[in-house]
């Protein structure tokens, strides 16, 4: 698992928190996340919105062979990945959710 990135200032304090959307992106070996603008868009909508990112995620997959296998790979990484953002950034929470 890769950490988090975290942007400082001059003075040495926490700046801007990467997305979470760019953190899974960077966890699934992009280096930017617009090289993967549709992995992008489910990651940043399943921050705000987990049971509707299951659906648009399973639409996504829904054409490939092996969609339903995908989709769940895709999920676990997702799980994985917020509980490791989390828990590296505990202490801004309620700043990022809000």
């Amino acid at each position: 698992m890769l950490i988090p990135l975290l942007d400082r200032t001059e003075s040495g304090r926490v700046g801007n928190t990467k997305r979470f959307s760019h953190y899974v992106a960077r966890q699934l070996g992009f280096e930017d996340a617009n090289e993967c603008p549709e992995l992008y868009k489910l990651a940043h909508n399943y921050m705000q919105n987990p049971k509707v990112c299951e659906v648009k995620m399973f639409e996504y997959f829904g054409n490939e062979a092996e969609g339903e296998g995908l989709y769940m790979k895709l999920m676990e990484e997702f799980e994985r990945c917020i509980f490791c953002y989390f828990a590296f950034h505990w202490s801004r929470v309620s700043d990022m959710i809000t």
